[in-house]
C-alpha cells in the first residue's frame, strides 16, 4: 500500500494513525514490564491518555459522534486482527483506507436513507392531496 497517499492531508491523518498505533504499543510493552516485576501486587497502570484517532477525525472534517463510533470500532477491530507483521506506517495505511471506504458507505447509506423518506413524505402528501380532492 505505500505511496498511494495522494496529498499532505492524507498522509498527514495516516502519521496520525501511525501515531496513535505507536502509542499503544509502548503503553502496552510498558504496562507488560511493570507489572511482570510484581505479578502479586495490584496492577500497575500508567496515565496514558491519547487520542490521535480523534485529532485525525478532526483533520479529515467528522463530526458524526455515530461514525467516528464506527471508525474507532475499525480502528481498534484491525489493530487486533491475527496478521502479519506490520509496521506502524503500514498498518495505519490499512486503517485509513478501510474508514476511507466505509465513510464512502456510510453517507451513500445515509443519503439513500435520506432520499426514500423524501420519496415516501411526498407520496403521502400526494396521497393526502387526492383524498383530499
Amino acid at each position: 500500500m505505500k505511496n498511494l497517499v495522494s496529498t499532505a492531508k492524507e498522509q498527514a491523518v495516516i502519521n496520525i494513525i501511525a501515531d496513535h498505533l505507536f502509542h499503544d504499543r509502548i503503553y502496552d510493552g510498558i504496562h507488560t514490564i511493570l507489572n511482570a516485576f510484581a505479578p502479586n501486587e495490584t496492577d500497575h497502570s500508567l496515565q496514558g491518555v491519547y487520542n490521535g484517532i480523534d485529532n485525525a477525525f478532526a483533520l479529515m472534517d467528522i463530526v458524526d459522534e455515530a461514525l467516528c463510533g464506527e471508525l474507532t470500532d475499525i480502528f481498534y477491530n484491525t489493530t487486533c486482527e491475527p496478521h502479519e507483521i506490520r509496521t506502524v506506517n503500514e498498518l495505519a495505511e490499512v486503517i485509513y483506507y478501510s474508514w476511507l471506504k466505509f465513510i464512502k458507505d456510510y453517507y451513500t447509506v445515509k443519503k439513500a436513507s435520506q432520499y426514500e423518506r423524501i420519496n415516501k413524505n411526498t407520496r403521502q402528501r400526494r396521497s393526502i392531496r387526492r383524498v383530499c380532492s
